[in-house]
């Protein structure tokens, strides 16, 4: 595709289009990568953390539920055995309600096992401590066989669990941990990705703004040049035009300036050149004219020479009838006196 041949407005609409177009690319690569590390971080946070906190919380629960048993058999009075149970009944309730918060964040089949093999686990442990608050109401009486039950069959039945809850606890920091890396790898790859995209669209703007830069300041240019030497009065360039935008288009309207000033200049010389001839001929008629001017009042002064001549002959011609007829008129009347003599 030939872009010479596009205007203008075409050309810059095009690649502010690409600006553009980068623009929504490196906004939507940034989203992606945005979208895998909240993900991830999604992952941690709604999943591996609480079920860690879950656990800890369990755990901690039936620690103190082990303490408080411990507590029963050291000399307490009915009311101090009363409040340890209820402070024990609340620990039960508690890790039931951290169950119950656990059990939907559960994510593998190994820690759905692992899970069910705790239910079963605190099923052992609860009743070995069912057993335990029996042996603890009955006083001394029975203070040996719960001392015995706490540190036999109640101790089997806690160790597995706290070792049950202990490994769902690493399992979930394991889980937690890559989850971590995950997010890691999001954030570097994003970043990474985020940084191409960023290099590619800033390559690219470079690109654009040298080649509208040049597609725009060297034809004008090239006009300006064109018409300071027309305003010098060279109107011997010869001008390319290529293309068909706005820029070619003046280009083109300069070269027919050109051409139609140097037209209208050697049309102006030919009128000069014949309007030298005809002023050269004008003059040499002038001069012809005047040399026969010349001779004419020569002519006329002769002439008036001539008739001042002629005027004197004239006056004496006048003179001379003058005195013929005075001698006519003498004669007449000696002619009449000569009559009437006779």
């Amino acid at each position: 595709m030939n872009t010479s041949n596009l205007k203008l407005r075409t050309k810059l609409g095009a690649a502010f289009f690409v600006m553009v177009l980068l623009a929504v690319v490196l906004g939507l690569v940034g989203m992606a990568q945005l979208r895998q590390l909240g993900a991830a971080t999604h992952n941690i946070t709604d999943h591996w953390m609480p079920s860690m906190q879950a656990l800890g919380e369990i755990r901690y629960a039936i620690s103190s539920i082990r303490r408080l048993e411990s507590q029963s058999l050291i000399g307490v009075d009915e009311k101090e055995l009363a409040d340890l149970e209820k402070r024990i009944d609340g620990l039960k309730a508690s890790i039931a309600e951290m169950a119950k918060k656990y059990a939907p964040m559960i994510s593998s089949e190994e820690e759905r096992k692992l899970s069910e093999k705790l239910k079963t686990e605190f099923g052992a442990y609860y009743a070995q401590n069912d057993k335990l608050r029996s042996l603890a109401r009955g006083g001394d009486a029975t203070h040996k066989e719960a001392v015995a039950l706490l540190l036999g069959d109640s101790r089997k039945a806690y160790t597995p669990l706290i070792g049950t809850i202990q490994t769902l606890v690493d399992l979930n920091q394991k889980g937690a941990e890559a989850a971590g890396e995950t997010s890691d790898a999001a954030y570097a790859g994003g970043r990474m990705g985020i940084i191409i995209a960023l290099v590619s669209a800033v390559v690219v703007a470079i690109l654009l703004a040298w080649w509208i830069t040049g597609m725009i300041t060297r034809p004008i240019a090239q006009a300006v040049r064109t018409s300071e030497q027309i305003a010098a009065g060279d109107l011997s360039m010869q001008l390319d035009v290529q293309g068909q935008d706005e820029t070619a288009q003046l280009l083109r309207a300069l070269s027919h300036m050109k051409d139609s000033l140097a037209q209208v200049v050697g049309t102006v010389r030919q009128g000069s050149e014949s309007v030298a001839t005809a002023s050269a001929e004008i003059a040499q008629g002038n001069n012809d004219l005047s040399a026969r001017t010349e001779q004419q009042a020569s002519a006329l002064e002769q002439t008036a020479a001539s008739m001042e001549e002629l005027s004197s002959t004239v006056k004496q011609n006048a003179d001379n009838a003058r005195q013929a007829n005075q001698l006519a008129m003498s004669a007449s009347t000696v002619a009449i006196q000569g009559g009437e003599v006779v």
